[in-house]
C-alpha cells in the first residue's frame, strides 16, 4: 500500500501482520518495511518516576525569557536511586548555565549537563513520594516557531523503563 493507506486505519497499539495466498499456492514474494515516529513515545507503565514540563507562554518576543516549569515525581513509596530527567529545549532558546549552577548549589538537583538541545538532570535519589519542581527560564534567541525532543525520566540502572513528557512548543516573534 502507498504511504498512509493501511498505517491510517490503524489505531495506537500493538498490531499482528499476517499475509494469505488464496487460490494458487505458489510462493509469494513480498516484502514490508515499516516504520513510525512518534513525538511523545508510549510510557512504560513500570517507571518509578514521573515527568511533567510546561513553558509558561506559548509565545515570547526574542531576547525575552520564557519560564519552564519541570515537575519530577516519585510514583513509589520507595526512595528512588539516581533518578534523571532529560527535558528537550526548544530550538531557538538558549539557557544560561549559571541558573541551572545556583540550582545546583542550592541542592535541587546533584548533577546537571547539556547535551545538544537537551538538559540532564540527575539526582541521587528521590524520597518515597516526593515531588523536585523547578523553574528554569529560556531566553528566546530566533524568532520562528520551534519545538524540542520529547522530554523523558527513568532511573539510571533501568533506562529502558521511561516516561515521556510532550515536545515543548514555543513561537519565538521578532523585536
Amino acid at each position: 500500500m502507498e504511504h498512509g493507506g493501511l498505517w491510517q486505519q490503524l489505531a495506537p497499539g500493538e498490531h499482528t501482520l499476517r499475509l494469505e495466498v488464496e487460490g494458487g499456492g505458489g510462493p509469494l514474494p513480498w516484502a514490508c518495511d515499516v516504520s513510525y515516529h512518534a513525538e511523545t513515545p508510549a510510557d512504560d507503565p513500570a517507571t518509578a518516576v514521573n515527568l511533567t514540563t510546561q513553558l509558561r507562554a506559548a509565545s515570547v518576543v526574542e531576547g525575552n525569557t520564557v519560564a519552564l516549569d519541570i515537575t519530577v515525581t516519585n510514583r513509589t513509596t520507595n526512595e528512588l536511586p539516581t533518578p534523571i530527567a532529560i527535558i528537550g529545549l526548544p530550538a531557538g532558546c538558549e539557557l544560561p548555565t549559571r541558573v541551572l549552577e545556583d540550582l545546583q548549589k542550592s541542592d535541587a538537583f546533584a548533577f546537571w549537563q547539556l547535551r545538544g538541545r537537551e538538559l540532564v538532570l540527575y539526582w541521587r535519589a528521590l524520597a518515597p513520594s516526593a515531588t523536585k519542581t523547578l523553574t528554569i527560564d529560556l531566553v528566546a534567541r530566533v524568532p520562528g516557531t520551534c519545538t524540542g525532543a520529547a522530554s523523558r525520566s527513568y532511573l539510571y540502572y533501568t533506562a529502558e523503563q521511561k516516561r515521556w513528557a510532550a515536545p515543548l512548543a514555543l513561537t519565538i516573534t521578532p523585536l
